[in-house]
């Protein structure tokens, strides 16, 4: 979903503060993700030879690949299409998805566990520990999406509760009519709109905030957005950008 504000009151400055830090555990679960794979392979290039970091790598690039098979089969469609359904259907599809990513890391983990005697040695065993692990790590990833992609305009109705006049986009009719409730709710006002957002221009130098969360498109989708949301704001606003990254 794509969320414009312009401010309204004086509580805007802080509030403005207060989107950036309500968004940074979703950035703390990115940056804590990449650092941690970070360190580990730091720690075993300084811990292991040659030949131990090698087998390391291996298992390490094999369970890379099989993380963006487990994404691209599990979770990238719960994002892309299940964003903004009903409940029922919401947990419907993550049940789908997290069976899915279980399945996919089974299958490979299994194949990982025959491949660790035939290959024998450390590289076998590491292997053999891979296949061990990988089912629930792929259910571990499937969940973390599966956590961040559930969406219902609440960023909109947050920003609006602070003091803004809030735009929302999202070309989810259901998702939209689920901020509306919420927002009914909490007593606020959000200008909720229904559209495509790699085809719906903005006002130019219109906004003090523009938030763009969660939107996964290919890159030249993407870029069309960011240049839309870019222009959208006047000079001195604020373009957040939270999502996914590709490792």
């Amino acid at each position: 979903m794509t969320v414009e504000g312009e401010k309204k009151t004086s509580r805007t400055g802080p509030a403005r503060r207060a989107v950036v830090g309500r968004l940074s555990w979703g950035l703390a679960d990115q940056a804590a993700s990449s650092l941690s794979n970070f360190a580990v392979g730091i720690y075993v290039a300084r811990s292991l030879g040659l030949t131990a970091f090698g087998v390391f790598s291996l298992a390490w690039v094999t369970y890379g690949v099989v993380l963006n098979v487990s994404r691209g089969l599990a979770t990238d469609p719960l994002v892309v299409r299940f964003s903004g359904v009903p409940e029922a259907s919401w947990r419907e599809a993550v049940a789908r998805s997290s069976g899915t990513a279980l399945g996919v890391g089974a299958v490979i983990g299994a194949v990982c566990l025959g491949a660790g005697p035939v290959l024998g040695g450390s590289l076998g065993a590491a292997f053999a520990g891979l296949g061990v692990v990988l089912p629930g790590l792929l259910l571990q990833d499937a969940w973390r999406y599966a956590f961040f992609a559930a969406g219902e305009g609440r960023n909109a109705v947050w920003l609006a509760g602070q003091g803004w006049r809030v735009n929302a986009v999202d070309f989810s009719a259901v998702a939209v009519d689920r901020g509306r409730e919420l927002a009914a709710a909490r007593g606020v006002t959000v200008d909720w709109r229904v559209a495509d957002v790699t085809a719906y221009r903005p006002v130019p130098n219109s906004y003090d905030l523009v938030l763009i969360s969660y939107l996964h498109l290919p890159a030249a989708e993407f870029a069309g957005v960011l240049a839309a949301a870019k222009s959208a704001l006047r000079p001195g606003g604020t373009l957040v950008v939270v999502g996914h990254d590709l490792a």
